[in-house]
Parts: C-alpha cells; sequence; structure tokens
C-alpha cells in the first residue's frame, strides 16, 4: 500500500565512491574507508535535510560528524569485501548505528556502500550536524556595539518548550513512526484513539500531541487520496483546528506565532511520515 500512498524514498544507499588502485581493501577503520562513508551520508543529505543555504567545509564536517567504533563484522576473501559496522555520532548529540561495506572490484578499484539509513534517522542526523556546526562557529561580532531599538515582537514560533533543537527533532520522528506503527495495525480508528489519548494528557506531552496530530493528518489525507475516500472528519482542518489550539493557548502563542509554528512543522512532520510509510 506505501508505494500507492506516498512518495517512496530509498532506505539503502547504494552510492558508490572511487578511489586508486590496490591489492586489498581498506579495512573498516581506516580513513580513506571512513571518508568515503562521510561522503556518501552526506550526499544523501541534500538541500532538502540541510538546506541549500548551509555551505559546509570539510573541517566541519569531519568534526561534527564522527564515524566511532568501525569494526569488521566479517571479511570475503574471495570477493575482497570487509562488511563493517559503526556508530555515527552528529554534533555530539544524535547517534545512529550504521553498516558499510569496503570492498575492491574487478579493477581492483575501492568502492563503498552504506546500507540503510531512513530518511527520518538522515533527518535526525542532518540537524545534529549542523546544531554542531552552528555552536563550532565563532558569533560575528567585528562591528562596535551599537545601541539597539527595543526588540520587536517575536514571530517565531515558541516550539521549544525548554527542549534543545535535536529534543523537538527527535520527538517529532517518534510521533510520525506512532502514527504509522499505530496506522499499520490499527488503521485511522487506532490513530484516532491514540490522538485522543495524547490531547487527553496535554499539559505533559503538549507539542508532542501537535505533532501526533499533523502525522496521524497526513496519513489520513494520502489513504483519503489515494483510494479516492473522503477524509476522517476527526482528522478534518475544522476538528484539528479545535485540538490544535489548545496547544498554542498552553504556550501563550499569538495567532502569528502559531501560523508560523503550523508553517514549520507540517513539511517536515510530512516528509517523516512519507518515509516511515514507504518502508
Amino acid at each position: 500500500m506505501a508505494d500507492k500512498i506516498s512518495t517512496v524514498i530509498a532506505a539503502t544507499v547504494m552510492a558508490a565512491l572511487l578511489s586508486a588502485c590496490s591489492k586489498t581493501p581498506p579495512k573498516c577503520s581506516d580513513d580513506e574507508t571512513i571518508d568515503l562513508v562521510r561522503k556518501i551520508i552526506m550526499q544523501q543529505m541534500d538541500s532538502t535535510v540541510i538546506g541549500d543555504d548551509n555551505k559546509l567545509s570539510e573541517t566541519e564536517i569531519q568534526e561534527n560528524m564522527k564515524i566511532e567504533l568501525p569494526r569488521a563484522q566479517a571479511f570475503d576473501e574471495k570477493i575482497r569485501k570487509y562488511s563493517c559496522e559503526a556508530k555515527l555520532v552528529a554534533g555530539g548529540e544524535i547517534q545512529l548505528p550504521i553498516t558499510y561495506e569496503s570492498q575492491l572490484d574487478d579493477q581492483g578499484q575501492h568502492v563503498v556502500f552504506v546500507g540503510g539509513i531512513s530518511m527520518a534517522d538522515l533527518f535526525a542526523v542532518g540537524y545534529g550536524l549542523m546544531n554542531g556546526v552552528k555552536k563550532s562557529r565563532p558569533a560575528k561580532s567585528d562591528a562596535a556595539p551599537q545601541p539597539q531599538p527595543a526588540p520587536a515582537k517575536s514571530t517565531t514560533p515558541n516550539i521549544s518548550d525548554g527542549q534543545s533543537r535535536t529534543g523537538i527533532v527527535q520527538d517529532m520522528i517518534e510521533a510520525s513512526k506512532k502514527a504509522v506503527a499505530t496506522y499499520k495495525t490499527e488503521g485511522v480508528s487506532g490513530m484516532t484513539i491514540k490522538t485522543e489519548e495524547c490531547y487527553s494528557n496535554l499539559d505533559k506531552q503538549k507539542f508532542f500531541c501537535g505533532y501526533l496530530d499533523l502525522a496521524a493528518r497526513r496519513i489520513d489525507q494520502s489513504i483519503s487520496e489515494a483510494q479516492h475516500f473522503p477524509q476522517s472528519e476527526f482528522f478534518a482542518d475544522a476538528k484539528f483546528g479545535e485540538r490544535i489550539v489548545k496547544v498554542f493557548a498552553l504556550s501563550n502563542m499569538s495567532q502569528e506565532q502559531s501560523n508560523e509554528y503550523l508553517r514549520t512543522v507540517t513539511p517536515e512532520i510530512n516528509k517523516l511520515v512519507d518515509a516511515e510509510l514507504s518502508k
């Protein structure tokens, strides 16, 4: 069903990068192999994940995307291939187990393959990477301090609620996974129940309920469009608006901030849900 209701996002990276010829493949922990693993992952985190304006230097990537504890799971001497595993650490916060292969092809060229990394995990890695880079860059304060006017009222959505950006992303990922898992086992009615349960405990969960609601709406919308069924009344705009306004009220957000919140998080939730549905 997933291929009918969502854009298919490849979960396995089969990009191959070539280096100089040799008789044996570089090991899992060799710098040459690790560098190629980073490059492949960066290729997958295109502008959708890290943005067109975020230009990173090689040093910034190396310092904020660590490949730790690289080790060989197996070595096939006949085809000259190492099967490897390691821990990817992005920005010192996001940790993700990865698998990859280091092999020599028939021409003796070094080929690296990186195993399946979901779009949801790529988003988490991308946010962790960018957070680390931002922390490492010096603040731009070359000019002499100037008197500043009173700050204007912020229109940035107040979605942090004391959380780090990484914490917000992790909540969005968790909510998307929960919504998809519920749909696959309990259908739209199950998503309705889970969403209602979340809002019944809104004081403690607040924005997570908004993420869950948005994820469930995305699923319901995709199902409706693919199968030409009417959209569930529970997830339609009117009922959704009645629920989400409670989140905004608890956070003392203005209408402008609330609208900006929805414009910011809705496309991110949609991408995460589409990635989960495609699995």
